[in-house]
Formats: C-alpha cells, structure tokens, sequence
C-alpha cells in the first residue's frame, strides 16, 4: 500500500514540476547610458542641460560636470534629446547594446 502512496506522490510532483517553466523571464530593463554633454569648441561641461530619450518619458540634468545618467533602459536604438541655455537642441541616435554605454554628447554654440 505504501508503495502506491508514493507512487502516486511521484507522479503529483513530476507532473507540477513539468509544468513549471524552464526558464525564467529576465528583466529586460537594466541597461545604464551615461555620459557627459560639452561645449564643442572648449569641450567644456554643459551644466543643467536636459538629456532625455524621445518617446520613452525617460530624462535627466547633467550635474555641474556636465555628466548625466539614464537607468532601466532595455537594449535597443533611441534618439536621445539634448536641450541646453544658450545652444540649438539636437538630436542623436544612440544604441544600447549591453548593460552600460558611455557617451560624450557635443553642442555647438550659436542661439
């Protein structure tokens, strides 16, 4: 009797753990852009400038450094958005294609 008890246990347990997936879903937003906005001619830092990515209402300041960080990015092509004081907007196709990418975002003078 005890041997069905444990066979049918056997069963119930194999069968609950076939039905378990295989592999579990990784969160696919844990990608970091950073980098650093400056003037192109001093390449001097661009404090305050808004860094943000179009269409994901995803931004940020650079800090006094002229530095900015954007976190939770999944992988993929964006078009980051830099707007400044004193400096036309512009736009950049940047892809993110592992955990981390650093870039140095150049604007020009000239409003």
């Amino acid at each position: 009797m005890n041997s069905i008890v444990y066979f049918i246990t056997g069963l119930l347990l194999f069968g609950l753990t076939a039905m378990v997936p295989a592999s579990v879903e990784v969160d696919e937003h844990n990608g970091t852009l950073t980098g650093t906005v400056v003037e192109a001619q001093a390449e001097t830092p661009v404090p305050n400038a808004t860094v943000s990515i179009d269409g994901e209402g995803v931004s940020t300041e650079t800090d006094a450094n002229g530095y900015f960080e954007l976190n939770e990015l999944a992988k993929g092509t964006y078009t980051l958005v830099v707007e400044a004081d004193g400096f036309p907007s512009i736009e950049r196709e940047v892809e993110l294609d592992g955990d981390h990418k650093e870039i140095t975002v150049e604007l020009e003078s000239g409003m």
